[in-house]
Formats: C-alpha cells, sequence, structure tokens
C-alpha cells in the first residue's frame, strides 16, 4: 500500500486549496509569505516529499508560458446585470479600466455568485486567465460579498459589502462628507439640524455618517442641544417627523425621498435646507447642496493601490489593513458643477 503524503493530504491539514498548497512549495510569488510558511511547515509535519518526475513537468511548463505575459487585474462582481444599472458604478468601473490600462495592465471582468463552490471555480478561472490583482466593487444592496481564495491574489475592496477588514479597501470618506456637510449649514446659519438615514444605507456607511453628525454637533453646537436623527422608511413618514422637530436642515443620502420635502410639497411648516453626500450625477438633477464624490477619483485611486501592493507583492489577508479614504468636495446649491 502506497503511503507516501500527496498534495492533497497537505492541503487538507492546511484547510487551503490544493492549488494553494502546490504554488506555496514552489515559492511562487502569488501566495502570501505567511500562507507559504504555513503550508511548508505542514508539508515537514506530515513529512511530504515531491515528485520528481511531476516537479520537472511543472517547471517545463511554467518556462514555455511565462514569456511575453502580461499582467491581468480582474473586476470581480456579483451584479447579475454588470454595472449598466448603477451610474455611480458603473462610472467608477469604467475609470478602473482606464486607469489599468494605462498602467499596462490588461482587465479581466468575472462575475462570482457567493458560495464555497463558486469562489473555487472563480479562482481557477482568474489564475487561468493570469489574474495577479483583484478590485472588489461592493455587492449589490445586502447581498453576501464575493468569496476567493485570497491568498493567490493581491486584493483591493471598495467600500462596503467586503468579504473581511483584514483586506486592503478605498473607501468613500462618509464621515468627512457629513461633518462637512455640517458645518457648512452651521456656516449659513442653521443651527437646528437633523440627519435622517435613509432605507438601504448600508451599515458601515451609518455608522460613518452618524459619527459623523455627532462629532460636528458637539463641536458646533451648545451641548444642551439634543441630536436630532431620524430613521424612516418613507417619506412620508420622515415628512411628518419634520413637522413635529421642525429642524432648520436636513441631511441624508437619498435624493429621491429627499426631492418632495425640499420642492415643498409637504406643506411643511418651516421647508428644510437639504443637504446630503451625494454623486455627481444625482447633484446635476436638483437644487440641493451636498458633498461631491468623484466616481473617476474613486475607480483610479484603488488601481493605483492595487498596482503598489502588486509591486510590494502583498497577497492575501492581512494584519495591517491599508485602508485610503478618498475625500469629496463642497457643492452648494444651484451650482454648475463640472464633469468629474
Amino acid at each position: 500500500m502506497d503511503s507516501r503524503v500527496t498534495l492533497k493530504d497537505v492541503a487538507k491539514a492546511c484547510g487551503k486549496a490544493r492549488s494553494t498548497v502546490s504554488m506555496a512549495l514552489q515559492g511562487h510569488p502569488r501566495i502570501a509569505e505567511s500562507t507559504r510558511r504555513q503550508v511548508e511547515e505542514v508539508a515537514d509535519q506530515l513529512g511530504y516529499r515531491p515528485d520528481p518526475g511531476l516537479t520537472a513537468l511543472a517547471a517545463y511548463r511554467h518556462r514555455k508560458s511565462a514569456p511575453g505575459r502580461r499582467v491581468a487585474l480582474g473586476i470581480v462582481h456579483s451584479w447579475p446585470s454588470g454595472f449598466a444599472s448603477n451610474r455611480f458604478w458603473s462610472r467608477a468601473v469604467a475609470a478602473m479600466k482606464q486607469e489599468a490600462e494605462m498602467l499596462g495592465y490588461t482587465i479581466e471582468m468575472l462575475e462570482v455568485t457567493p458560495g464555497a463552490d463558486s469562489a473555487r471555480t472563480a479562482t481557477r478561472i482568474l489564475r487561468a486567465r493570469g489574474v495577479e490583482g483583484i478590485l472588489l466593487p461592493p455587492t449589490p444592496g445586502f447581498a453576501p460579498p464575493v468569496e476567493l481564495d485570497w491568498d493567490q491574489f493581491v486584493v483591493v475592496g471598495l467600500e462596503t459589502g467586503r468579504p473581511s477588514r483584514r483586506m486592503h479597501h478605498v473607501i468613500r470618506d462618509f464621515f468627512d462628507a457629513t461633518v462637512t456637510t455640517y458645518s457648512e449649514l452651521v456656516q449659513s446659519g442653521c443651527r437646528r439640524i437633523a440627519l435622517s438615514l435613509s432605507p438601504g444605507l448600508k451599515p458601515e456607511v451609518g455608522d460613518l455618517m452618524v459619527g459623523g453628525f455627532m462629532a460636528a454637533h458637539h463641536a458646533k453646537q451648545p451641548a444642551s442641544r439634543r441630536l436630532l436623527l431620524a430613521d424612516f422608511p418613507n417619506t412620508d413618514d420622515l415628512a411628518q417627523w419634520l413637522r413635529e422637530v421642525q429642524p432648520e436642515a436636513l441631511i441624508d443620502w437619498n435624493v429621491a425621498k429627499l426631492l418632495p420635502i425640499s420642492e415643498g410639497n409637504y406643506n411643511l411648516p418651516r421647508t428644510p435646507i437639504c443637504a446630503t453626500c451625494l454623486g455627481i450625477e444625482e447633484i446635476r438633477k436638483t437644487d440641493l447642496a451636498g458633498v461631491r464624490f468623484s466616481t473617476d477619483l474613486l475607480g483610479r485611486e484603488a488601481v493605483k493601490a492595487l498596482h503598489r501592493l502588486i509591486l510590494a507583492n502583498e497577497r492575501g489577508l492581512t494584519s495591517r489593513p491599508l485602508n485610503l479614504l478618498v475625500g469629496g468636495s463642497w457643492l452648494p446649491a444651484s451650482a454648475s458643477p463640472t464633469a468629474s
């Protein structure tokens, strides 16, 4: 009976994919240093010895395929209709592609359905396409995050819905945007300012906006004034709350909910000044003040961050994640924004 310890045995003991173990034992640069050390230790403990014939064959295949191969970046997502239905992310992805091509990368788009089987298949596809770095836009709505064998790639996640906080990220700075919005409203003479958290807002973004609102409130307003925080599922409930509380201004992110109020359709005693954290396209359609986030800037910064990490061979998850915050700029009401 053959008692040889196989790659499959090592992979099972490590809790890693067989392909990851094979590449780690070959010292492949695609595998994170921490993963390589773990695999080598387990292989030594089990007494694993590579098959000389298979090792020679693998080396030959690598020599034959390596010359002239361009590094690819993968934009991995779980949007069934792609990004066509979402103006913000469709523009961000377009900017990612443009920046990647300027840096000499090819681009691969891959839709992945969350789940273990899908993750294994997607990992194999990405490897076959020569993908070294991955960009992860957020999942639509509250869908589960995409999963892959992270040890084989350099990864940059964007914003919310991310699979791990031990991953490098590029994030719109909603905390600072809310502080800026509050400060601008105070400077315009408002004293009773409310924050509304509309449905569909992911918890990570909501937490940042509440944190920014509280920080600005305590810095700008007397401590005796209470915080005006609202969380209503529809415009009717919000309008009723505004009649009761009568704030001078309202901060929200949901333009569709704010417009009927800002246009005076609810006969409020005092129509509030509406300010929100907006994308450039949304501001163009309204007369609302707000913080503009450049979709192009977000996409470009994400690719630049991934490029730097690829050069440093920062693969897999990390105990010291890089979180790059991309700020926005204040746009007053009735302003005429230029294209980002």
